[in-house]
């Protein structure tokens, strides 16, 4: 079969499934799965595939069309122009966050050799986005998973970004106590989902780690946990700064306020939704 009728028979048969961008997503397994190029895509469509680059292409294609996720079938992801490796048990990188990575990089700007903190890490794509930015600050990255951890660790090293110290540990434990005043800005993609809401998520996302998403009742309680037990782990002045969900902006911001932080900001995403919010550490604290 040629890489044109391969890809024209995986389109057909992920529009048959209902998923939306069918042509692209066939792009996208002929290229990872045979190990193509672009330029081999465009230049050479009458290329005939192996019987095994067929077989694993259409194994993809069966899977797909279940709703199971594009970037576990490729086993790699693109976040802020930087490779990501993905799979299952790691939350996949999304564009909407590259709004808190933004942030983030505009509250370091005046600072020499800034101290970060990355809380509920995943895949390290905020920590890394941020340290290759930033080559003169320290990223500290936590996450507490068992198979998103290996993820970050993997993450650090392809992206080559050895300013990051990668510590396997839960936010909500005791790692905190010991960091008083260490660091000039912490960020955070919490899960934020509310339970009752899970079960309305998007087939594709069914399939990533609950843990991951499951921000408890309210959809609130890791910010405010995070938000009580970090707080004092800020420099005086340092910043705050959180990804939240669609329609919590106002919540957390008011989290933050009851925490005594100052300065509260929002910051849309690229569609105009209040997606970050910020707080500055007040020397009372």
């Amino acid at each position: 079969m040629t890489i044109k009728t391969m890809i024209q028979q995986a389109t057909n048969e992920l529009l048959a499934a209902g998923v939306e961008a069918a042509a692209t997503e066939a792009r996208f397994l002929v290229e990872s799965l045979c190990a193509l190029d672009r330029k081999q895509m465009l230049m050479h469509s009458n290329m005939i595939l192996t019987d095994e680059e067929v077989a694993s292409v259409e194994s993809a294609v069966k899977k797909r069309g279940t709703g199971y996720p594009l970037q576990y079938l490729i086993g790699r992801w693109e976040f802020y122009g930087l490779p990501f490796e993905v799979g299952e048990g790691v939350l996949i990188p999304r564009a909407d966050t590259e709004a808190l990575v933004d942030e983030a990089l505009a509250v370091m700007e005046p600072i020499v050799k800034p101290a970060v903190a990355d809380l509920c890490s995943g895949s390290g794509c905020i920590a890394v986005a941020i340290a290759r930015k930033r080559p003169d600050s320290r990223v500290m990255a936590v996450e507490v998973s068992q198979e998103a951890y290996p993820y970050l660790e993997k993450n650090i090293v392809l992206n080559k970004t050895d300013n990051i110290a990668p510590v396997k540990a839960d936010v909500l434990g005791g790692i905190s106590l010991s960091m008083a005043g260490a660091f000039d800005v912490i960020v955070s993609n919490p899960p934020y989902i509310k339970t009752d809401d899970m079960e309305k998520l998007q087939r594709e996302v069914l399939f990533e780690p609950s843990v991951a998403l499951d921000g408890r009742k309210d959809g609130l309680y890791y910010y405010r946990e995070i938000t009580r037990r970090w707080k004092q782990c800020l420099k005086p002045g340092g910043v705050l700064l959180y990804e939240v969900g669609y329609d919590q902006a106002d919540e957390v911001a008011a989290i933050l306020l009851q925490n005594g932080f100052e300065d509260i900001r929002k910051k849309n995403d690229l569609n105009g939704i209040a997606r970050v919010v910020s707080g500055v550490r007040t020397s009372s604290l």
